[in-house]
């Protein structure tokens, strides 16, 4: 470990008490804007698409899709880098994770996937995505390779109708592509697979223990498998650590680059915030690597970071965001090489992570 981590440790451990405690206050109405997840694609079906039969969603699933619904319809309508909540409506910080994923700030881990990693896979030519939403990560998928189907489905039956249009109007012929309304938790879908993505889908999956071997088991010999996803705490119940460090942050900023101009501690959303807005949001996260290595060989594995950019974003004035301002994109900066120095010299795990994987030899 080089002397920046081993300094890095001693003020975290310094600090951590010290911090933790001075900040035990309640944070106002912005606690709820910690809750934005990342914006993941839908995905789509083939075959005569039959509302009726379809769309129906069990009974336990309807806070999810009518959560779901509403903010797929947000992100739709709404420019979130002219109207930035979140770290996902920053350019710097899309940059940050996009070059992680991929190697360069232009080419998205799907696109890198797709297009470098798997370029010269042949027979590819069936894949399976989970928790499509509306259709952004399969509609890639699609317009990859001409060749290639698609078979998704969301538990979300208003965002499913969405990418069936969506599809559509590009041109996407409905011989490639058949979606459903599915329950991740309860995956009962036959046939086999050359691929499998799940982004940003897996984190919110509860019977893990069931859906991750069934993975692996639909795929074919030499089939991939890989994942975007949010891997850090479940519910967001982001670590002492990261508390102590984001505190740290927020104390050392002027209040014109915080949220309303106030210096509010920042603490994490209570579970029962979580359960109430999305029970499904990171239930159960942290568990997500360990489990797919149980079944999965993993081929490639990135550290896709946002520890600190995640959860401090809504403390932010976001007003100054995108704006090309030199301060505060320099903040951005020193975010972003702070977090990354953290977790690339194992101070702190990455929340987010990007794996390529085959399954075990049985």
């Amino acid at each position: 470990m080089s002397n920046v981590a081993t300094h890095l440790k001693g003020w975290c451990r310094r600090n951590l008490t010290r911090m933790t405690r001075s900040h035990r206050r309640d944070v106002r109405s912005t606690q709820g804007r910690l809750l934005l997840d990342t914006p993941h694609g839908p995905q789509i079906g083939a075959g005569e698409f039959n509302p009726a039969a379809d769309l129906s969603v069990p009974s336990q699933n309807e806070q999810v899709s009518r959560y779901w619904a509403d903010k797929f319809k947000e992100l739709r309508e709404n420019d979130g880098f002219a109207n930035p909540t979140c770290c996902w409506d920053n350019r710097l910080a899309i940059e940050h994770i996009t070059k992680a994923g991929s190697g360069s700030p232009q080419i998205g881990w799907l696109g890198w996937l797709l297009n470098d990693y798997l370029k010269d896979v042949p027979n590819l030519r069936n894949c399976l995505s989970l928790c499509c939403g509306d259709g952004n990560h399969e509609l890639a998928i699609l317009k990859s390779r001409e060749d290639l189907s698609l078979r998704s489905f969301d538990v979300c039956a208003d965002a499913v109708q969405v990418a069936v249009q969506r599809f559509e109007r590009e041109g996407i012929s409905r011989d490639r592509f058949h979606l459903d309304v599915r329950d991740a938790n309860d995956l009962d879908i036959e046939g086999k697979f050359d691929l499998i993505i799940a982004a940003s889908a897996l984190h919110h999956v509860e019977n893990l223990e069931a859906l991750i071997p069934k993975l692996s088991s639909m795929l074919n010999p030499g089939g991939y498998f890989a994942l975007m996803e949010y891997v850090g705490p479940d519910r967001f119940q982001w670590t002492e650590q990261q508390v102590a460090i984001i505190n740290g942050i927020l104390e050392a900023l002027d209040p014109y680059y915080l949220n309303g101009g106030a210096r509010n501690a920042f603490v994490p959303p209570t579970v029962e915030a979580m359960i109430q807005i999305d029970p499904s949001e990171a239930i159960r996260s942290s568990q997500i690597p360990g489990l797919v290595r149980k079944h999965f060989r993993v081929e490639v594995e990135r550290n896709l970071y946002f520890n600190l950019l995640h959860p401090i974003f809504p403390w932010l004035n976001n007003s100054l965001s995108n704006k090309e301002g030199r301060d505060f994109d320099s903040i951005l900066r020193l975010l972003i090489y702070f977090e990354k120095l953290l977790i690339d010299e194992n101070v702190m795990q990455s929340d987010f992570a990007f794996l390529v994987c085959r399954p075990l030899p049985d």
